[in-house]
């Protein structure tokens, strides 16, 4: 994520909760009208004490806006300015990305070029696995961070490169053959951040330092390779909670699918880059937007470490981050060289919804089409996804189709196509009678089926009774037991916290910090696994052994 600056406000409504600041260093060239229209983006975090977050706006290449909405600490009532520096998630992707394509351009390495010619200690899983596939998140690799999640770690456990390293070791399949689909991985990421060590000789922090922060005078921004490091100016980043906010932090060390940290300031350096060309010119930008392809010759979206595709009719190159408490992101409008960075350190925020409501105050964005009413009981219940085994509900309020079935649900509204999308335009759902097709609003290539399962709100203590027992799988360096308890099944690991599971759909439970975990029967109808599907992860088991 990135940082932002706190300025005194121009809203009269708000003139008590100001905090003064120094001036930007860039002159601040938005009319008053529309400063105040990019404020009114952030009006809930500029109020009390509450975490929150910076936005930068660029125009041809110059930073013409910036600001902090909030405080980077809690404890010490520090507000957050365009020089706070936030964890960037996965926004630092396309940093890592630029060292790999530096380095073809260099001549020492190709896309195409097998990773085990550089990782040869990584498992030959009976493919052929590209440095292509790894940036384009196509290799099929599962998601290492799903992974050591399964192996009991959270963000506050300490985990290093041998940590990434020996959960991929015993893995015993990829997801799907490499080319075949687009699913995101972070383990493709972590890989080509050992693959710049092995062939620049010197850490990816050290190398992309040398050869994209320093040349861009990105003086706050550097790749976090020790959590221990005292990082200045480093916002604190926050969980909502009952009891108001907890630090959410984390101590994981690996570099290349997170790690970067920066401000809204060098972020806007970054992306003058794309109209400049001072790092890598012309090559390298044609190289950040080229799109990665199936094996069946389908373009997707990402590209090398972004995603270029439209909003509302306005090409983009974006990519958002989230890592803890930690929320960014970065978007690019080249047609009409506008740039927005948004650097945020709570992690209930929609950084997309964010970052197009800003955009929205200087970019000719198509308008949004009125809601059309066209729900209809029918489309209404409970669909399981086939990538991530999770589910979402569709609900009705009135002749309004709803995502969810609580009171703050979205609506979604009715295109021409038939299609619903959300009010921010980020996904894009079309609904047969008992499936969803459901696909990101700007990229169409790669759809995720969700099919209708009938929901199963509660258990008896007889029905649990059946998912009791012991799993293990040699892929996964912990022991699960299902237990029975008065308040419903719990699953207790070797390693890791407990964890309860709600009841979702038929043998399915929904666990807060592992996804949905379904079950599997054999045929004479006993459960014979546990099934993990994440985002990452697909189809991972766990068999059921003796007690």
């Amino acid at each position: 994520m990135t940082p932002v600056r706190q300025c005194t406000t121009r809203i009269a409504t708000l003139l008590s909760l100001t905090v003064a600041c120094a001036p930007l260093l860039h002159a601040q060239s938005l009319d008053t009208a529309t400063q105040l229209r990019v404020d009114s983006v952030f009006t809930k975090f500029s109020t009390g004490n509450v975490p929150g977050c910076a936005v930068g706006v660029t125009r041809n290449g110059a930073l013409v806006y910036a600001r902090g909405y909030g405080m980077a600490s809690l404890e010490q009532q520090v507000p957050i300015t365009p020089q706070t520096v936030f964890d960037l998630g996965s926004v630092s992707k396309q940093f890592t990305a630029t060292s790999v394509l530096l380095l073809q351009l260099d001549g020492k390495v190709s896309l195409d070029d097998d990773v085990r010619r550089y990782l040869p200690e990584l498992p030959n899983l009976g493919a052929r696995v590209t440095l292509r596939h790894l940036m384009t998140h196509t290799s099929g690799w599962r998601d290492y961070n799903d992974l050591l999640v399964l192996d009991g770690r959270d963000e506050r456990d300490h985990t290093t490169d041998r940590d990434a390293w020996d959960a991929l070791k015993r893995q015993r399949a990829l997801n799907f053959a490499p080319g075949s689909t687009y699913r995101y991985s972070n383990t493709g990421y972590f890989l080509l951040a050992q693959v710049v060590q092995r062939v620049a000789g010197v850490s990816l922090r050290q190398f992309a330092h040398d050869r994209i922060f320093a040349p861009l005078s990105m003086t706050a921004t550097r790749y976090l390779d020790d959590t221990r490091t005292v990082v200045p100016r480093r916002a604190t980043a926050y969980m909502p909670a009952d009891s108001g906010y907890l630090v959410e932090m984390s101590n994981w060390d690996q570099l290349g699918d997170g790690a970067v940290q920066s401000t809204v300031e060098d972020l806007a350096k970054w992306d003058a880059n794309f109209l400049s060309g001072a790092v890598g010119g012309a090559p390298l930008r044609a190289l950040l937007t080229t799109h990665g392809r199936l094996n069946n010759g389908v373009a997707i979206a990402y590209t090398a470490g972004l995603v270029e595709s439209t909003h509302r009719g306005v090409p983009t190159i974006a990519h958002s981050g989230a890592w803890a408490g930690y929320r960014a992101g970065v978007t690019h409008f080249p047609s009409v060289r506008v740039g927005v960075q948004l650097t945020c350190n709570r992690a209930d925020v929609n950084t997309d919804a964010l970052s197009y409501a800003v955009a929205a105050t200087v970019v000719p964005f198509t308008p949004l089409l009125p809601l059309r009413t066209q729900a209809g009981a029918s489309r209404s219940g409970v669909f399981v996804s086939g990538v991530t085994g999770s589910s979402i509900t569709l609900s009705t309020r009135g002749d309004t189709l709803l995502l969810g079935d609580d009171p703050d649900s979205a609506p979604l509204t009715h295109m021409p196509d038939g299609s619903y999308q959300t009010l921010a335009a980020t996904l894009s759902l079309r609904l047969a009678s008992d499936q969803i097709f459901l696909s990101r609003a700007d990229d169409e290539s790669v759809t995720d089926t969700l099919t209708r399962r009938e929901a199963v709100s509660r258990l008896s203590p007889n029905a649990r009774d059946a998912f009791v027992g012991v799993y293990s799988s040699p892929e996964v360096a912990n022991t699960y037991r299902v237990r029975n308890s008065t308040n419903g099944l719990i699953l207790r690991r070797d390693f890791g916290d407990d964890i309860p599971m709600q009841s979702a759909y038929l043998d399915a439970f929904d666990t807060e910090s592992l996804g949905t975990i379904a079950f599997v029967r054999g045929a004479s109808g006993r459960v014979i696994a546990m099934r993990f599907t994440s985002r990452g992860v697909q189809d991972l088991r766990l068999a059921r052994r003796a007690m």
